[in-house]
């Protein structure tokens, strides 16, 4: 796990080598990596999420469920986390399917095979209860 300087201060996390919003996916030997970065709001942590992260996936972790719905539903990406890691974005373990998708605007792609299925615009959204996959 890798985070800003306030997220350092949590056990195990690493500084942030990267800028905020890279995408660990496409950096190859790093995939698993995670950022972390603490807000003092969803609507911080909105912003964030859509200014600065690649439009992939994007999760907010609170135990405020108001807060964790405005997330949900002003987040403009592919897939909207709610307590789960965005590792939850990948085809197979979103859908049992290879990863498949057409990337819109200024994320990095192409993501993989496009079928029919594929050709429309639509948001996943995986809600956790913070504790590890089982």
């Amino acid at each position: 796990m890798r985070g800003t300087e306030e997220a350092q201060a949590f056990s195990g996390v690493l500084p942030l080598d990267e800028r905020l919003g890279h995408e660990w996916a496409s950096d190859s030997g790093r995939v698993e990596t995670v950022t972390l970065h603490l807000v003092d709001g969803w609507e911080e942590a909105v912003r964030v999420a859509n200014e600065e992260t690649s439009g992939l996936g994007a999760a907010i972790v609170t135990e405020d469920d108001s807060a964790a719905a405005r997330f949900l539903d002003a987040y403009r990406g592919t897939t909207a986390f709610w307590n789960a890691p965005t590792r939850f974005a990948d085809g197979f373990e979103l859908l049992g399917t290879p990863e498949t998708g057409v990337n819109v605007e200024w994320a990095p792609g192409p993501r993989g095979p496009v079928t029919y299925r594929d050709l429309c615009l639509r948001q996943y959204r995986v809600v956790g209860d913070g504790s590890q996959r089982r």
